[in-house]
């Protein structure tokens, strides 16, 4: 399976506009890697079903680009479908609330399967002991250990730090998220969307915390590109 089939199959029955898009196509990316990354780090088998959990975007210049002026996450582990045509499945629902300067607030929510191996304590220690983990839709590296802090006082020591390269998105979502990184990136961008190509790079970095529910992660960080043009954008997990 690769997570591009999951995303044209349920994906398309969002009811979205062009902006909506983009959104979902930078949180489908995301979600999917870490969702297995906490699979990756889970201590013991669980069921992850009515986990949830809650993120906060982060201002601060060094992980977010200014014109991104708000936003929250919220995701829950809401079905179970242990008939699935895929595998036993976990659908995890994704609801996001952002505010582009000069583009307006923008809401919507992603529902997205997820094998239910993934929610297992799938080669943990492998990918501390090798590095490295490579799927058809994208690479993990492993960065080492770090104490984070996150926005709402919680205090992670000893996290694991992943870096996601290589992230391979369904074709039509390429142009969307390249043309929110365009936007983020001044008002005249909003204006002038025929000047931007599609997205040419998606990298993200994220600190993984046992226990954490849900996605697993405490903190997150997703950039992109396109045109010579950068955006980036960092959330923190709310306890």
């Amino acid at each position: 399976m690769t997570w591009s089939a999951d995303l044209d199959s349920y994906i398309c029955r969002q009811e979205h506009g062009g902006f909506m898009s983009r959104i979902q196509a930078m949180f489908i990316s995301m979600v999917s890697a870490f969702v297995f990354a906490n699979g990756l780090f889970a201590e013991e088998v669980r069921n992850p079903l009515g986990e949830k959990a809650d993120f906060q975007l982060d201002r601060d210049k060094a992980r977010t680009t200014s014109l991104i002026t708000k936003g929250s996450v919220n995701s829950v582990v809401d079905k179970y479908f242990p008939d699935h045509e895929r595998g036993p499945s976990y659908n995890v629902r994704i609801s996001y609330d952002l505010t582009v300067r000069f583009s307006g607030r923008k809401q919507g929510v992603i529902n997205m399967l997820f094998p239910d191996e993934y929610f297992t304590p799938l080669f943990m220690e492998d990918l501390r002991k090798n590095g490295s983990y490579v799927s058809p839709d994208y690479h993990i590296k492993w960065e080492g250990r770090a104490n984070v802090k996150t926005l709402d006082g919680g205090v992670y020591p000893q996290t694991d730090i992943i870096y996601i390269t290589d992230i391979v998105l369904p074709s039509r979502f390429e142009e969307e998220l390249a043309q929110i990184v365009w936007d983020a990136n001044g008002p005249e961008n909003v204006f002038e969307s025929d000047r931007y190509r599609a997205i040419e790079d998606i990298k993200m970095r994220a600190y993984i915390f046992p226990g954490i529910p849900a996605l697993g992660a405490v903190k997150v960080d997703i950039a992109g590109k396109t045109s010579g043009v950068n955006a980036k954008a960092g959330f923190d997990y709310l306890r």
